[in-house]
């Protein structure tokens, strides 16, 4: 603090050696200082205050939102804009704070920037706005915060960012808008700050906020895809977001662009993985079911003529298929035959039988012809001596005793006639008697004598005995009128005209070759074991 000099004066150029006297005495205090009565000697105004006045007794403090700087002032100053003064007696003005301002003179206080704004110095008179791309969101700030990556601010005087939109995103700070997620990328959520690249099975055509699928019959194999791509022709996909087409298995196609394969159809195939379409079976080959990859070959007895086939075709009667993979049937050659459909080989034909070729059925021997071989072409006349009385013999069958066949192709051998006799098996002719015998009736084995041979008018036993047997060899005529089977191994025949004897039995199986069975008693009934068990047989009855 300053107070004012009192100046002491000396009196004749000499010290005065009493009271001092002020040179003031009596004065009024100037403006800007005071004194308790007014006069001098006076005070200077401290800085704080100021004495406006002359004679001023006190002081007066400068005001708030004043001040007063020095000494002796007259006056207060006011607190400049951007400066306050918030007390009384203030020797200097306060500058407004960073993040404060004061916006006129005789402030008694500094403004807060509000939430918005922000003062970077100090002394501001003004807050100043958030630029766009800042946000300001407290009070007092003296700096904008930038908005960060993902965020945006769009206006000024923001106090806070927006972040980016789902399919939107902000790759740098400061950002004043967002930016539209590019085609092939994606933001599922708000504030990113780069989209994510859509994954193998997903796309996205741009903006967006999620992925697309891609759907049954489509694929995508990359990351951030923009589109998806149809499933090539041999290929598909069965279900939705499929990173890969997947090629269609054997049995099936898929001509493109496909969610599902679709089957070959009976009488075509599909025979390797990716087919585009399914192709007809090849001849030789059939298909009969949907979704066949490979044909089934036609087996023996079987063909597949032509291609596109859906079932075999069987060989016809007359005809056979003896390999696989058949394209028409073989008929069958002469002396073979097939009676029935799908046959796989000829049959040879048995004899008594023959073909000429491309048969179904047999030709059977005609009578008075036989076939004695296999796989014969043609049947072969009885030749003379023998006989064939019936269609589809095997061998002829000789003239028996009591009978000759002189011709070819015989079906019926002729009786010895009357005057003559056949003594032997397979005659082609008959033999006259000789002088001393006779042959009384057709059909005679042998020559016979009268009955009293020696004419002695008596005939003896010898004599009938040779009668009788002439008489059972040559009766032709003798038939069987009676037939019966008192069991299944006993036959029981009788015989017209016949008389009362022991009568051998004959057993034979072709009627050439015979054996004697035993003897059959009147009335001429034999037992044959064997009669159940073996082929055909054939009796004759002889005496003795």
């Amino acid at each position: 603090m300053r107070f004012a000099v009192h100046f002491l004066c000396r009196v004749a150029g000499a010290l005065s050696t009493g009271a001092f006297t002020s040179v003031f005495a009596g004065i009024d205090c100037l403006p800007g200082t005071y004194s308790p009565d007014g006069q001098m000697p006076c005070l200077e105004a401290p800085p704080g205050y100021f004495v406006p006045v002359v004679g001023a007794t006190n002081l007066t403090p400068a005001a708030p939102g004043y001040y007063v700087p020095d000494y002796g002032a007259t006056n207060q100053i006011p607190a400049a804009p951007g400066y306050y003064c918030p007390l009384p007696a203030m020797t200097t003005q306060i500058q407004a704070e960073a993040g404060y301002y004061v916006p006129s003179g005789t402030s008694t206080f500094q403004t807060t920037a509000s939430p918005g704004f922000y003062v970077p110095a100090p002394a501001a008179t003004s807050a100043i706005p958030a630029e766009p791309g800042y946000y300001v969101p407290f009070s007092g700030m003296d700096t904008a915060y930038p908005a960060d990556v993902g965020f945006y601010v769009s206006n000024s005087m923001a106090t806070f960012p927006t972040p980016a939109s789902p399919g939107y995103f902000i790759d740098v700070t400061g950002a004043t808008n967002q930016i539209p997620v590019p085609a092939g990328f994606y933001t599922p959520v708000s504030g990113m700050h780069a989209g994510i690249p859509s994954p193998p099975g997903f796309y996205t055509t741009g903006t967006a906020s999620n992925l697309t699928m891609a759907m049954p019959g489509s694929y995508t194999d990359s990351f951030a895809a923009t589109n998806e791509i149809p499933a090539p022709p041999g290929y598909y996909t069965p279900t939705n977001g499929m990173n890969v087409a997947i090629p269609a298995p054997p049995g099936t196609y898929s001509p493109g662009g496909a969610s599902f394969v679709m089957e070959a159809s009976p009488g075509t195939v599909a025979p390797g993985y990716a087919s585009t379409s399914s192709i007809p079976v090849a001849a030789g080959y059939y298909a009969p079911n949907s979704g066949m990859a490979s044909g089934w070959p036609a087996f023996p007895g079987s063909y597949v003529p032509s291609k596109g086939a859906i079932d075999v075709v069987q060989a016809s009667p007359g005809f056979f298929v003896d390999t696989y993979l058949a394209t028409n049937h073989t008929a069958a050659p002469p002396g073979y035959y097939t009676p029935e459909f799908g046959m796989n080989t000829a049959v040879a034909a048995p004899p008594g039988y023959f073909t000429t070729g491309t048969a179904s059925v047999l030709n059977a021997a005609a009578e008075g012809r036989y076939v004695s071989l296999f796989a014969a072409t043609n049947d072969v006349p009885a030749s003379v001596g023998t006989y064939a009385p019936i269609q589809g013999m095997q061998v002829p069958i000789p003239a028996p005793k009591g009978y000759y066949v002189p011709n070819t192709e015989m079906t019926a051998p002729i009786p010895a006639d009357i005057g003559t006799y056949v003594d032997s098996i397979g005659a082609a002719t008959s033999t006259p008697v000789t002088a001393g015998f006779i042959a009384p009736i057709p059909g005679m084995r042998e020559a016979i004598v009268p009955g009293d041979a020696d004419g002695d008018d008596t005939i003896t036993q010898n004599e009938l005995d040779g009668v009788v047997a002439g008489f059972w060899e040559s009766q032709s005529w003798m038939a069987i009128d009676t037939f019966d089977m008192p069991d299944p191994a006993a036959l029981q025949v009788a015989l017209t005209n016949a008389l009362n004897g022991s009568i051998n039995v004959y057993v034979s199986s072709n009627m050439i070759d015979e054996t004697l069975l035993g003897t059959a008693v009147p009335v001429y009934q034999f037992t044959d074991p064997e009669s159940t068990s073996a082929g055909p047989r054939f009796y004759r009855l002889a005496f003795p």
